[in-house]
């Protein structure tokens, strides 16, 4: 009866795009809706090293303004099984802003036809600045996030993923504290050589805090991939 209950509370608001409270042994858990309008160019230098640029708008349903968030990524494939990449993410969102810098590696096997899954660390450091007075809001934040992801291609054009990421969080008060999770299903389907387009879903939940914060984020992306750089034949 209680998960009845529970489920006739949130099912209203993850529909009609509203947000919710419900308390439980002093914990309050806080539902949030958001769509994510996504487009990303990508610069291949040859076959093992792309950088790319990507710009997300995040949609809030309780009407507040929408977020920004600028990336510029890299990523170099040393082996078939392993890539190093590395971001950095700026974010004017709501009053403030976010920076972040992020370097991780990934490695991954296709276990067998079309069906592959890959196990990526990383870790970031984040400051978070009021956007006016430019002042610190917080201390650096530090974080440590693990991911597995399985993708599966069955078709030339189509591939679909899921993946489970954890973040642990690193500061002044906590060492390595499991702060966040994530869980993502997402689909891809290529228009042409250099195009393709994307949907997800992401819920990303805390574990720890008192006051939770529970994220249902759908997303809507498009990627355009240029044409590989060629070296310039010697002379």
């Amino acid at each position: 009866m209680r998960g009845l209950l529970l489920f006739l509370l949130v099912f209203p608001c993850i529909s009609f795009g509203q947000d919710v409270d419900l308390s439980d042994n002093q914990n309050i858990y806080r539902y949030h809706n958001q769509i994510w309008l996504r487009g990303k160019l990508v610069l291949p230098l040859n076959k093992k090293t792309e950088f790319s640029t990507q710009y997300i708008s995040r949609i809030y349903f309780d009407g507040s303004a929408p977020g920004n968030f600028f990336y510029l990524s890299g990523q170099h494939q040393f082996k078939k099984w392993l890539i190093a990449d590395f971001t950095g993410r700026l974010v004017m969102d709501q009053g403030y802003n976010l920076y972040r810098l992020e370097v991780g590696a990934k490695v991954r096997k296709e276990i067998f036809k079309d069906f592959k899954i890959a196990y990526r660390t990383a870790a970031f450091r984040e400051v978070k600045t009021y956007a006016f007075s430019r002042e610190l809001s917080k201390a650096p934040y530090f974080f440590w996030r693990n991911r597995i992801e399985v993708s599966w291609q069955p078709k030339k054009k189509w591939e679909f993923g899921t993946s489970f990421e954890v973040w642990n969080l690193f500061n002044y008060r906590y060492n390595g504290k499991l702060d966040k999770a994530c869980v993502i299903v997402d689909a891809e389907y290529k228009l042409t050589k250099h195009q393709s387009f994307t949907v997800a879903y992401q819920n990303q939940f805390d574990i720890q805090r008192v006051k939770k914060v529970d994220l249902n984020m759908y997303c809507i992306g498009y990627i355009y991939t240029l044409k590989k750089l060629k070296k310039k034949a010697h002379s």
